[in-house]
């Protein structure tokens, strides 16, 4: 049911059946404006990253997806992860990510997804897109899918400190360090 505010109306239903909903708005004889929203007030979510900050080109990333929530009647039936171009937007690799304790995923079974990728070979942030998708016996068996987004940051090797190094201490005592130790 809609309750009257100054500019609409929303609606709210509570467990609403699978399947597909239409919005049909009816004008009147002068014509009608409207904006429509949907949001989900899931039990469950999902969270996706890579396991550093920055990478040096061409080097391993783990990519990782973690299932949050409430995960009760919750079957994951796939976990992937897209990665694209940041100039064109196109997509330049695509991976499957695992929960079976062998794929940096951690143990076997525990709602942590994740694969090693290759990055490219061009410093850039290149966006990422997680997905996993699955039933909900919660919502009456439906089918569910979420997505997550992220980057890949590649950065070239002569930004990276190699090696052994240390900070060394402040001697001024501006708690400021005075250089890099290597």
């Amino acid at each position: 049911a809609g309750e009257d505010f100054s500019e609409g109306f929303y609606f709210h239903q509570l467990n609403p059946d699978c399947g597909q909903w239409t919005l049909l708005v009816t004008p009147g004889t002068s014509g009608v404006s409207f904006t429509a929203s949907m949001v989900e007030d899931s039990p469950f979510g999902i969270v996706g990253y890579t396991t550093k900050a920055n990478y040096a080109p061409s080097s391993q990333a783990v990519l990782r997806v973690d299932m949050t929530g409430d995960l009760t009647g919750v079957t994951v039936l796939a976990a992937a992860a897209k990665v694209y171009d940041p100039a064109t937007g196109e997509e330049i690799a695509t991976g499957t990510l695992f929960d079976d304790g062998g794929h940096h995923d951690g143990a076997a079974g525990d709602g942590s997804y994740g694969n090693t990728y290759t990055v490219p070979a061009s410093p850039a942030a290149y966006p990422l897109a997680f997905g996993v998708a699955g039933t909900y016996e919660g919502g009456g068996g439906c089918g569910f899918k979420r997505i997550a987004f992220g980057a890949v940051n590649v950065v070239a090797t002569g930004q990276y400190f190699t090696g052994v190094f240390d900070d060394a201490p402040a001697t001024f005592g501006e708690s400021l360090y005075d250089g890099l130790l290597f």
